[in-house]
């Protein structure tokens, strides 16, 4: 079912593909790593990327455990991000699975023994495909075994039923944009949509316009 089924003529007509100047071109996959501290190299910044000819865009980016609310600070936490294609196929969790085994083990090559440091991965991707099959057998057979449908977090996490069916943080766009506008009096909007040629920008620039407008102060809106 599309996510946009239900809401007002106006939502429809605003996220109708003819009418939009963005088009969602992927989605943001994210690996999260629990890693002992002595796992990452000397010097290494909080934010890296990294990308080989022909391979897509990895991102690294370093957080100390306490920070998301663990006491155990020495504990690093590690948020492994991808970008894969707005196409069907990457919501097969298999292929879920691939990519998320590339990014852990390009991640091991980027930071030696990283893989003897780890604690904790989520999603955890690494359940062996018969191990898989069967845990789909038997939540056939047992569908209302609670502890059953934990097992499969990659399924669980990223499962989605239908492209329309990502949630919008995660989807990136490119094209024109629609500026702050939504087809409806008063009411704006402030994300990487709305200027996606400005990147992480374009929903600070769209929120200075829709702040603008709303105001009256159309001089802070640029010609």
């Amino acid at each position: 079912r599309s996510l946009i089924e239900g809401k007002p003529s106006w939502w429809r007509r605003w996220k109708s593909p003819g009418s939009r100047q963005s088009q969602p071109v992927g989605w943001k996959f994210t690996l999260v790593l629990s890693v002992h501290r002595e796992a990452i190299p000397e010097k290494m910044q909080a934010r890296v990327f990294w990308q080989e000819k022909g391979a897509p865009l990895l991102e690294f980016e370093l957080v100390q455990a306490a920070a998301q609310g663990n006491v155990e600070d020495e504990k690093q936490v590690i948020f492994l991000r991808t970008i894969l294609p707005f196409e069907l196929e990457t919501l097969d969790s298999e292929y879920q699975r691939r990519i998320a085994s590339r990014m852990f083990k390009q991640a091991t090559e980027l930071m030696p023994f990283l893989e003897f440091h780890v604690t904790q991965v989520f999603p955890d991707f690494r359940a062996s495909a018969p191990a898989l099959r069967s845990l789909i057998r038997e939540k056939r057979e047992n569908p209302v075994d609670p502890a059953r449908s934990e097992v499969d977090e990659l399924a669980r996490v990223y499962g989605f039923p239908s492209l329309e069916a990502i949630p919008d943080p995660i989807l990136c766009y490119a094209g024109r944009g629609h500026g702050p506008a939504t087809g409806v009096e008063h009411l704006y909007s402030a994300s990487e949509e709305s200027y996606p040629f400005l990147g992480s920008l374009g929903g600070i620039v769209a929120a200075i316009q829709a702040v603008s407008a709303a105001t009256g102060r159309t001089r802070l809106l640029p010609s």
